[in-house]
């Protein structure tokens, strides 16, 4: 899984959104591959997330969960968030 977040307010996005969301994560049970905190994230502008789910159904499940919708209308004061799901089973192209 990809977020994407284009930051308006950083302040409130670091204080408010990021605690929420990163509680949220890690009760579902996810891997942080770039953590939210990392230099860059919570910045004016663009910045991004990456998480790791082993399923497709657990990230479903993740996005539809109570703690992350609230997370999510959160940090909408905020940043524009954009989620994007990967298929953690779907083969690696190569080139």
């Amino acid at each position: 899984m990809l977020i994407a977040a284009d930051v308006r307010q950083p302040e409130g996005f670091v204080s408010d959104f990021l605690p929420l969301a990163t509680r949220a994560f890690a009760d579902a049970g996810m891997d942080l591959v770039f953590k939210p905190g990392a230099p860059g994230f919570g910045r004016v502008g663009p910045s991004i997330a990456v998480v790791h789910f082993r399923t497709m159904e657990k990230a479903v499940a993740f996005l539809s969960s109570p703690a992350f919708r609230h997370a999510e209308g959160v940090g909408g004061k905020y940043a524009l968030i954009r989620v994007y799901l990967i298929d953690p089973s779907a083969p690696l192209v190569d080139e």
